[in-house]
């Protein structure tokens, strides 16, 4: 193993961080010093370990070691810092220390606690069975988790693994939380089975990412849209590359600029019960409409549909997507898997006629206007394609005070320091291009739109504000 300050460049390193480097002799000691840590005997008395994905290159060893040794693992996307971050059901939780001290000795590295709440519902789920829980990303009130078999956890990369040719030659840069879907089902776990290289970017931002892009010249990329925005602002020349983005959608005129200064933007749709989904067109598929960022395309042997004649909520058929939501006890809260029925997303989409898709937003934020269902973000989408000039946008429907009022569509746009757009030339342009059920009745024109820690505009705090 080296221990570097900097980035290994040696293609022999297989996971790296800005810490470690650890290639693949030093991998099998480890796995021998895991093997002395979870002794067979030591397992029986496991029924799930509590882990928080920090994107780490020993961290992620540890999380291979328990997929491929089939030990349970619950896997947060936040540290634990409150009993009720640490579901009842995870009678264990590792830590893992920062730093390079002891890796000869990882009994001083990582630690396990018993979790003094630990209690276990009415489940199916057994120790050591391979089974794997995530956190549900869309629910309100009690939290929900998502609980995988690993097997289907493996073929789901698998189908990541064909899409973007990845093998032992390939080197992949994963700067997003592998506590989420995207990151350790599209990132982690492709990488690891293909035997691709990983360099792992804890707590990213622009400097260490340019900094990787650099130091460790990957071929395969995982990005968000916000880091896709500040590239395309970056006045950097970089090799070309393949790049996949998820999380939102990214719209033409962004992925236009991108592509022409950094090489491929593969736009990936999926959800944490699912995993990957579809993606966009890539250099190594066989679909026409390569340079498309819009148009989707299912992996391996996923079906999507869409609910309607044209345009509906998509549904999809995964077979290697989840099995159940189980509450915090380990109790079955609802299923989805069985027979492999098809899976509402919530999403809305529209069909094409060359067999892809189009996402065009959350169900949630669809309005009726004028006879028309339409999708808040795809008019958001539109207004960021005609007017360069905006950064960032929310468009909401305010309702009228009184209840004979009709609902007024709302337009919140950040514009760049240096534009000269006011809101006539607006709403003209908007008219001429864009049908006019789509057309904000006001728009708002502002310095800055309060975001999230993700760089998402915060939606809740400009509605409440306008």
């Amino acid at each position: 193993m080296i221990i570097s300050k900097g980035i290994a460049k040696s293609r022999n390193a297989f996971l790296q961080d800005d810490i470690l480097s650890i290639d693949t002799e030093k991998q099998r000691e480890l796995k021998i010093a895991l093997d002395a840590i979870f002794t067979q005997s030591r397992r029986k008395d496991i029924f799930c370990i509590a882990i928080f994905g920090q994107n780490r290159a020993l961290g992620a060893l540890v999380l291979w070691y328990f997929i491929a040794e089939g030990i349970n693992f619950y896997l947060s996307n936040k540290e634990f810092v409150e009993k009720k971050d640490i579901p009842n059901f995870c009678d264990q939780v590792l830590s893992i220390s920062e730093g390079n001290m002891g890796l000869n000795d990882l009994e001083k590295v990582i630690g396990l606690r018993k979790n003094p709440y630990f209690f276990l519902g009415i489940t199916p789920i057994t120790s050591n069975s391979g089974s794997i829980f995530l956190s549900s990303s869309g629910t309100t009130g009690a939290p929900k988790f998502i609980y995988f078999k690993r097997e289907k956890l493996l073929l789901n990369a698998f189908n990541c693994i064909e899409r973007f040719q990845l093998d032992s030659t390939v080197k992949v840069l994963v700067p997003v939380p592998i506590g989420h879907m995207f990151g350790l089902g599209v990132g982690m776990i492709p990488s690891m089975l293909s035997g691709a290289s990983i360099f792992f970017i804890m707590n990213n931002n622009i400097i260490k990412f340019t900094q990787a892009l650099i130091g460790f010249d990957p071929d395969v990329i995982l990005i968000t849209p916000a880091l896709a925005k500040m590239m395309v602002k970056l006045d950097k020349t970089l090799p070309k590359k393949i790049y996949i983005s998820a999380g939102e959608r990214i719209e033409s005129s962004l992925h236009h600029q991108f592509e022409l200064k950094y090489g491929t933007l593969a736009n990936l749709y999926g959800s944490s019960e699912l995993g990957a989904i579809a993606t966009s067109s890539t250099p190594h598929s066989t679909h026409s409409n390569y340079g498309n960022c819009e148009e989707l395309w299912p992996l391996g042997e996923v079906r999507v549909i869409v609910d309607g004649e044209n345009e509906g909520q998509i549904l999809c058929r995964h077979e290697f997507g989840f099995e159940y939501y189980l509450d915090k006890d380990c109790s079955i809260d609802s299923g989805r898997n069985q027979n492999f029925e098809w899976f509402r997303t919530n999403d809305f989409g529209k069909k094409m006629e060359n067999g892809s898709f189009k996402v065009l937003g959350r169900l949630d934020n669809c309005i009726n206007r004028s006879g028309f269902l339409i999708s808040l973000e795809e008019i958001e989408l539109s207004l960021q394609s005609l007017f360069p000039e905006i950064n960032s946008v929310v468009v909401f429907e305010k309702r009228g005070k009184e209840s004979h009022q009709d609902e007024t569509l709302v337009a919140v746009c950040e514009l760049k320091e240096t534009s000269q757009l006011g809101i006539k030339e607006i709403k003209k342009i908007c008219f001429q291009e864009m049908g006019r059920h789509m057309v904000p009745d006001e728009f708002f024109l502002v310095e800055q739109v309060e975001k999230l820690s993700s760089g998402k505009p915060d939606r809740k705090k400009v509605i409440n504000t306008y």
